[in-house]
């Protein structure tokens, strides 16, 4: 038998197009279920190639086509990844899962930036 994993969320950065949307489209996932999947946008002030324009667009596209929970926060920086950005989403889908289980918010194992380094250095 196959293990069943739950996402509890999706990090997108430097995305000019709106991929969560066109997923209901082409793969057909239970898209009750997976509107309730927080996303959260990075978008890097200098960005030539995804722009913070159209990141705004992405979000309004995932929320006209139902998403629920889409957060858009924006960074001083390019077309790059920021471990901070990726910090931040750890934080917040930690925060969401827990808000969904318990009624509360909070921070069982340190924040996503200090996991993410730990990931890092193994």
């Amino acid at each position: 038998m196959k293990a069943r994993l739950n996402t509890v969320g999706i990090f997108m950065g430097g995305c000019n197009g709106d991929t969560a949307s066109m997923a209901i489209q082409s793969i057909k996932p239970n898209s009750a279920i997976f509107k309730k999947v927080p996303i959260f946008l990075s978008s890097g002030a200098s960005d030539g190639v995804a722009t913070p324009a159209q990141h705004n667009e992405v979000k309004s596209s995932m929320e006209r086509s139902g998403f629920k929970n889409v957060r858009l926060e924006g960074y001083a920086g390019g077309h790059e990844q920021s471990p901070e950005q990726v910090g931040m989403a750890l934080d917040w889908f930690k925060e969401m899962t827990t808000k969904g289980s318990s009624g509360r918010t909070g921070n069982a194992s340190g924040s996503g930036l200090d996991q993410l380094k730990k990931l890092q250095t193994r």
